[in-house]
């Protein structure tokens, strides 16, 4: 009798030590709260390493633009495919700046500044920038010129799409970061003309920009910029910006008519609000800044620091930070 009920007694001690239904669901709810709240804890740690890496590429690639400054006695240049054209009355009376190196971006000439001079002693200069020669460099992705942040351009190579201008059957190299052309602005809803300093009163944003890299499509040596050109201060004046390849189908690291962007329009005009993709070659509204970092784009500024400025920035203010030489009393916010 005794050893029967020493039996029983173990038996319901062995049954109570286990969970039941009811306490395992309570602690898979309380793991998965515990999940759902440092999930977002997570991604944000991760998103600020990303930026932090995007700030630094920047700031890099700003630096090397200054040393190439220094060496040579003025920014690195984007250069176009004529020196004079019928009808550009601004132009025709000026001796031609360039006319062999032919559609090369900035980013070229700032290449041996930022630990690529292999890939730069590899570009014949010489020729023009379509042909075949080139084709292997231009091919190259550069990792410095990547944002961590766009999972979109993590292969540093962009399919051709239809208004790229050169040898249309290959993948070439792209620039999360483009030179700042200016405010200046000929396509509604940002119209925008300058009202004074460099090529005052021009809307054409692109080959007569009032910020330190334009597109330049006519050589005209009016835009090759020097740091004694920045009559706004060099703390103030914006200099690179982000980009994001798959939104503008405009956005190669070689070409100058691809490495710059305006700040007539907001940053990240749009995001959310259509399909970006879908109108990658929509060149009246996607020529502007933008980046896959929540709220705001990265920008180096013309003496090499950074500043992250939001999406929400005063639109007038964003200008003024834009233009090299309006004098303008604009600070960072």
């Amino acid at each position: 009798m005794y050893q029967k009920r020493r039996y029983q007694k173990r038996s319901v001690d062995h049954i109570r030590a286990g969970f039941t239904l009811v306490e395992l669901l309570v602690v898979i709810a309380i793991i998965g709260t515990l999940v759902g709240l440092l999930l977002p804890a997570v991604q944000g740690a991760r998103e600020s390493a990303r930026r932090s890496a995007c700030q630094n590429n920047i700031k890099q690639l700003a630096l090397g633009m200054i040393n190439h400054e220094s060496a040579n006695g003025r920014l690195p240049p984007s250069l176009g495919f004529e020196s004079t054209v019928v009808g550009k009355t601004y132009v025709t009376s000026l001796p031609p700046f360039d006319t062999s190196h032919k559609g090369r971006s900035w980013i070229i000439g700032t290449l041996p500044f930022i630990e690529e001079s292999q890939l730069y002693n590899s570009i014949q200069l010489n020729q023009a920038i379509s042909v075949a020669a080139n084709t292997a460099a231009f091919k190259t992705a550069i990792r410095a010129l990547l944002c961590p942040s766009d999972g979109s351009n993590t292969s540093g190579v962009m399919a051709n799409r239809s208004n790229i201008d050169y040898n249309a059957a290959t993948s070439w190299g792209t620039t999360n970061y483009k030179a700042v052309s200016g405010a200046n602005w000929n396509s509604a809803p940002y119209v925008q003309g300058s009202t004074v300093g460099r090529n005052a009163v021009s809307t054409d944003y692109r080959d007569q920009g009032n910020g330190i890299i334009c597109v330049n499509a006519y050589n005209d040596p009016g835009n090759i910029t020097k740091l004694k050109d920045i009559l706004d201060g060099t703390s103030k004046t914006l200099a690179i910006g982000e980009a994001v390849p798959e939104w503008c189908s405009r956005t190669t690291w070689f070409f100058g008519n691809h490495a710059s962007a305006n700040c007539a329009g907001p940053p990240n005009y749009r995001v959310g609000v259509v399909d970006l993709v879908a109108v990658s070659t929509d060149l009246t509204n996607n020529l502007f800044f933008f980046s896959k970092h929540p709220g705001g784009v990265t920008f180096a500024l013309c003496d090499g620091s950074t500043t992250f400025l939001l999406d929400s920035i005063d639109l007038t203010l964003y200008r003024q930070l834009a233009t090299i030489s309006a004098q303008e009393t604009a600070s960072l916010p």
